[in-house]
C-alpha cells in the first residue's frame, strides 16, 4: 500500500488522505492522522496493539512504521 500510494505523487496532505481510505480494510478501522513534530505525519489503525502505522513524509512518501504507536497519541489531531 505505502508504494502505490508513494506512487501516486501527491502531496502531504493527500497522501495521507489516501492513506488513511487504503488503510481502512487493512487496519479494520483507522484511529486518525496525528501530525508529529519532525514534519511527518502518522496515520494509525484504531487498535494500537497491532503496532503498525503508515507515515507520510513531507514530500508525500508513505513508509510504514513498526513499533510503539502510543509515542503518536499526543498528536492526533494536531
Amino acid at each position: 500500500m505505502a508504494d502505490k500510494v508513494t506512487f501516486l505523487h501527491l502531496d502531504q496532505e493527500q497522501a495521507a488522505e489516501a492513506t488513511e481510505i487504503a488503510a481502512q480494510p487493512a487496519f479494520g478501522e483507522t484511529g486518525g492522522i496525528a501530525n508529529l513534530p519532525d514534519g511527518t505525519t502518522a496515520v494509525l489503525p484504531a487498535r494500537l496493539d497491532q503496532g503498525v502505522a503508515m507515515i507520510v513524509h513531507p514530500d508525500g512518501s508513505v513508509t510504514v512504521f513498526k513499533g510503539d504507536l502510543a509515542q503518536f497519541l499526543p498528536y492526533l489531531g494536531n
